[in-house]
């Protein structure tokens, strides 16, 4: 079975977009066909739950700060770097803040470049959603987040682990979700029940409440290549350059 790897090459903001929304984290979620035929779906949490990407021009100092800067700003120090583009989606000229996403010196690494890595016979389609992360109170979110999951899903997840749900490898887990007879109709289909819980729970866990942009793209039927999803969000528009391969 074919290994794809998804890797983040490039992320566009609103130059103008506010500091305080300028914390982003980002919620993926994958469809793809499985060893055995099957449809299924990944969800990956970008950079982690436990942390987010920072570009809010007052927190430069972070170590978890990414906003590409360049020289001469004033006073001899940095300022922000401004990209120029059309909107894939308004069709409007655009100036964009960006991630710092380079071959060497850049503030992101190999590491955290990485989407997802999935053993599969070819990739479907991809979809993100941009996160305005509340850095007040990102755990009390997190364990209020996870205690309101505890008590919706608590019957129809009965002998199920939180880490089986997201992870969407257990048969069980659908059985337990579902009504008697459903589940061999949802493994063969995409967007079923289960995956729809479990982008749900991600989302939640990673303060999804205020979302800046979503959108998707088709993965074409080729081993390797690059795409671009765009379009308006939150003050402005935003694009995503991703790339993929197989090995």
């Amino acid at each position: 079975m074919p290994n794809f790897t998804i890797k983040l090459d490039g992320f566009c903001f609103p130059g103008s977009l506010s500091n305080d929304k300028a914390n982003f984290r980002f919620l993926v979620d994958l469809r793809f066909l499985a060893e055995n035929g099957q449809f299924a779906v990944e969800h990956a949490v970008m950079p982690s739950l436990d942390t987010f990407w920072e570009c809010d021009t007052r927190r430069n100092d972070r170590p978890n700060y990414v906003r590409r800067m360049v020289g001469g700003g004033s006073n001899g120090t940095e300022g922000t770097a401004v990209s120029e583009g059309e909107c894939g989606d308004c069709g409007q000229q655009r100036r964009y803040g960006m991630f710092d996403i380079r071959e060497s010196g850049g503030r992101i690494d190999e590491w955290d470049r990485l989407v997802l890595a999935v053993k599969a016979d070819r990739l479907h389609s991809i979809q993100f959603k941009v996160i305005d992360v509340d850095r007040k109170d990102a755990w009390d979110k997190i364990r209020g987040a996870l205690a309101g999951i505890a008590g919706l899903l608590a019957k129809r997840l009965a002998g199920s682990s939180v880490e089986r749900t997201l992870s969407g490898t257990e048969a069980a887990e659908r059985r337990e979700i579902l009504p008697s007879g459903s589940a061999d109709v949802i493994r063969a289909s995409l967007g079923g029940a289960p995956d729809d819980v479990r982008s749900f729970m991600l989302k939640k866990l990673a303060g999804g409440d205020n979302v800046l942009f979503r959108g998707s793209r088709p993965f074409p039927r080729q081993d390797l290549g690059s795409l671009e999803i765009a379009g308006c969000g939150t003050e402005g528009c935003y694009k995503l350059q991703l790339s993929w391969e197989r090995w």
